[in-house]
């Protein structure tokens, strides 16, 4: 006889027995509802996503509408194919560098090539590089031509940081560069329609709904405004605005506009560009000056 059965038997002719039955049973159920509600909890983090809403969300001011979440998924595709066949390029154009202190002009050259592997060579008003920089792909390389100081590391993602200021990954200024648009590591996506001021945002998502990059189309979807990208904690790294032009059927960039919430950043006008062109291995390693000073 089960416990359901015996509690309604023997609750009509014996109340008390009912009474220590239900002790009985809920020092079994007891010990186990921790396990119950954590496995509850866990599995529905889990499975956290932006769900393919489409209704106004926050409140009536927010000017934001979800769309369809698969529209998102073929955006992010598009934005992946770009310039898919461009496997070399280089290109020269002007800098900007500011910070809290001072503003820095200068001219710059960089050529990349695929796999990610860079080299940006800052020049001074004679046309002598003043700093170089590269990446192999393994290694990370700088020479300040002016000081005789080199630096050889392994590749990670705050290399950048010496330069420009900015935590830019060095795949991201690689694909900057080239002309496509950065696209971080996401487990969800949504995009939004924007009332006020039109177009479009692009939200990539970490687990637990937590924001690692925005990107900012025009009303056709068929062009990036900007870009923001985020730690894991939610905080702005840096914000990317962006402009590009068609050239020999690839979208190549014109200005790059990159800042961040500390009052640093850099402008790069683009003045040429060239597109698959050979670049020979060697291009990407620096080497010490024979005079370095130690």
């Amino acid at each position: 006889m089960n416990f359901f059965y015996r509690a309604g038997f023997y609750g009509l002719f014996f109340p008390k027995t009912i009474s220590f039955l239900i002790k009985q049973w809920g020092r079994c159920i007891c010990p186990i509802i921790p396990i119950i509600l954590a496995a509850f909890f866990l599995s529905a983090c889990s499975c956290l996503t932006v769900r393919p809403l489409e209704k106004t969300i926050g409140s009536a001011a927010s000017g934001n509408i979800f769309r369809p979440e698969t529209e998102a998924y073929d955006l992010i595709l598009n934005l992946k194919n770009e310039n898919d066949t461009l496997k070399s390029f280089k290109g020269m154009g002007r800098i900007k560098l500011w910070n809290k202190e001072k503003l820095q002009t200068a001219r710059m050259a960089w050529i990349g090539s695929e796999s990610g592997k860079i080299r940006i060579e800052i020049l001074g008003l004679s046309g002598q590089p003043i700093a170089s920089l590269a990446s192999d792909g393994k290694w990370f390389y700088i020479l300040y031509h002016s000081q005789n100081r080199f630096y050889k590391k392994h590749l990670n993602e705050s290399n950048f940081k010496k330069l420009f200021s900015i935590p830019l990954k060095s795949s991201e200024a690689f694909d900057l560069l080239a002309g496509k648009v950065p696209v971080h590591d996401y487990h969800s996506a949504s995009l939004l329609k924007k009332i006020d001021g039109g177009g479009y945002i692009l939200i990539l998502e970490k687990k637990c709904l937590k924001a690692v990059e925005k990107i900012y189309f025009d009303e056709s979807k068929q062009e990036v405004r900007k870009i923001e990208m985020f730690d894991l904690r939610g905080s702005l790294l840096y914000r990317a605005q962006l402009s590009r032009i068609n050239n020999n059927g690839y979208k190549i960039p014109s200005r790059l506009d990159i800042a961040n919430l500390n009052e640093e950043g850099f402008q790069l006008d683009i003045e040429k560009y060239w597109t698959n062109i050979y670049v020979s291995p060697s291009t990407f390693v620096l080497t010490p000056p024979q005079n370095e000073i130690n």
